[in-house]
């Protein structure tokens, strides 16, 4: 039944427009997947588990940031109580210590750490109208430096395998954008003389043939999808702070929509990919002011079916993301959300779904 259903919500018609339906995502998956991450009074304290509660029932940092994530792009957050979103931020600041580091044992799943769990929560955080408990004593005192101190910390960065301790500039840029983004996200107008070198340093090492910040021997020996992955961590501060245009956006445009599959994705055959979310948002951001509008049009509508084929099923859901935490899901329905807020024609939802937040 529930197959016959997903089918018959895939595509709708709106007018001579056709549109993939998420709604029975938002109806039946998305509750069930909640229910199935919830840990006690999750409903007023955003308390959720990493994995499924039944087979780990541990409270997670990400697991909470997740659900709040996701409950913004699906344009439901917003409704929640406010003392509900103060309790959710207050549980989410509980795994943060005095230096303003999160205590995140799976975040390893996620990201480059500790840099990624920094500014992830600090987004979750601002979603909830809310910020970190402590500020982040080594960001706070790297921003009061000068241009050399800078220098020597974010140029290591570029070449991964390096004392960096990142394997790829993808990783690397976590920790590249943790620092502006968690610190601006704090408070809007503290490290100005930092934030402003910071964006000359990014420019100033962008590649000019994909217009991301990934230095060409990266995309040799590891492959394009670090560029574009890389390409969006940067993308996503310049959207947070408000810094527009982008720098050789037609370039960013270009290389993301080469990227896409023929499946649809930007990630192999997973949805679970934050990849997907990368590729889309690179592709349609300010997409009038952009070359291609059509080509990018084009690309969600080839994304949007390949999406929903998955979210409109819980067994699907279940089997993609689970296995890998709850920090997969909400990449691929910022993705969804790119696409709506983008081309409204070509999406149905019951709310208004937005992307991305502060910083994703």
């Amino acid at each position: 039944m529930e197959l016959r259903l997903t089918f018959a919500l895939l595509v709708g018609v709106c007018g001579s427009t056709a549109r993939v339906s998420f709604e029975l995502f938002e109806r039946s998956v998305l509750p069930k997947w909640l229910d199935s991450h919830a840990l006690e009074n999750a409903a007023t304290h955003g308390n959720y588990s990493f994995f499924p509660a039944a087979i780990q029932p541990s409270t997670s940092a990400y697991g909470s940031a997740d659900m709040a994530h996701l409950l913004y792009f699906t344009g439901q957050l917003e409704s929640l109580p406010a003392s509900t979103m103060t309790n959710w931020a207050v549980h989410i600041n509980s795994f943060q210590n005095s230096s303003g580091y999160f205590s995140t044992p799976d975040g390893g799943l996620c990201g480059f750490q500790p840099w990624h769990a920094t500014a992830y929560m600090s987004s979750a955080l601002a979603l909830l109208n809310a910020t970190t408990r402590f500020p982040n004593a080594y960001y706070r005192a790297l921003a009061a430096q000068n241009a050399t101190v800078w220098h020597s910390v974010f140029d290591p960065l570029l070449l991964p395998h390096s004392p960096a301790g990142c394997d790829s500039i993808h990783a690397c840029a976590h920790k590249i954008t943790s620092i502006p983004a968690t610190l601006v996200l704090r408070n809007a107008t503290a490290a100005h003389e930092f934030v402003a070198w910071w964006f000359q340093w990014v420019e100033n090492n962008l590649n000019v043939s994909s217009g991301t910040l990934c230095p060409a021997d990266q995309a040799k020996a590891l492959g394009n999808g670090v560029c574009l992955g890389a390409g969006a961590a940067i993308h996503f501060v310049y959207d947070a702070l408000d810094r527009a245009p982008w720098p050789l956006r037609a370039k960013v445009q270009e290389f993301a929509l080469a990227l896409q599959q023929s499946n649809g994705l930007w990630s192999g055959s997973s949805l679970a990919n934050w990849l997907n979310l990368d590729g889309v948002m690179q592709a349609t951001h300010d997409v009038s002011a952009t070359p291609h509008p059509d080509l990018a049009q084009q690309a969600c509508a080839r994304f949007l079916p390949a999406a929903a084929r998955i979210l409109n099923s819980w067994p699907l859901t279940e089997a993609e993301f689970a296995p890998k935490g709850t920090h997969g899901l909400p990449g691929a329905v910022a993705a969804v959300a790119q696409c709506a807020q983008v081309f409204p024609q070509l999406v149905q939802t019951q709310r208004s779904w937005r992307c991305c937040g502060p910083f994703p």
